[in-house]
């Protein structure tokens, strides 16, 4: 199973690889677009860098001063999980964005009359095992709702 970090982790492996914390500098620049923030943060050890990281947060229902703190953390846990050379760049904070919006879309093709198979080939199809957890869950929950109305439907007759 993945282990998915925060970006609390992070600052913390960061600080033990680096533990004079004059000779490291985290810079982040943010980027005001018409509907969303873009960030980027900069790693550097004694002045040279050593890693960068982006992010970008639309502005869907966030206003812009929750937007702008979320993009530049994700860009800072970005950059230090390219530098520590992670395997998995995506950090808990990034894996829950994903799962939401996942689920919305499930949710809504589910709505739009999509099959059980259907919904099924979407879970099976996922590759990030976090987001296949969330939609697995809600595929149960869909198929134990559709048993609960067909036998209330039978006992109804």
């Amino acid at each position: 199973m993945e282990k998915v970090e925060t970006i609390k982790d992070r600052m913390s492996e960061l600080h033990k690889k680096y533990p004079n914390t004059e000779d490291i500098s985290i810079q982040t620049e943010i980027f005001d677009l018409e509907d969303a923030v873009r960030a980027k943060a900069s790693i550097f050890y004694k002045g040279t860098l050593l890693a960068t990281g982006h992010s970008e947060k639309w502005f869907d229902s966030d206003i812009r001063e929750e937007a702008t703190p979320w993009a530049e953390t994700r860009a800072v846990s970005r950059a230090i999980g390219f530098l520590l050379r992670k395997e998995v760049i995506h950090t808990e904070e990034d894996l829950m964005q994903l799962s939401r919006r996942r689920l919305k879309s499930f949710y809504a093709y589910a709505k739009d009359g999509a099959t059980l198979e259907e919904l099924k080939t979407l879970v099976d199809d996922e590759d990030i095992d976090f987001v296949k957890r969330k939609l697995q869950s809600a595929f149960n929950s869909i198929t134990a709702k559709i048993q609960m109305d067909e036998a209330r439907n039978k006992n109804n007759k």
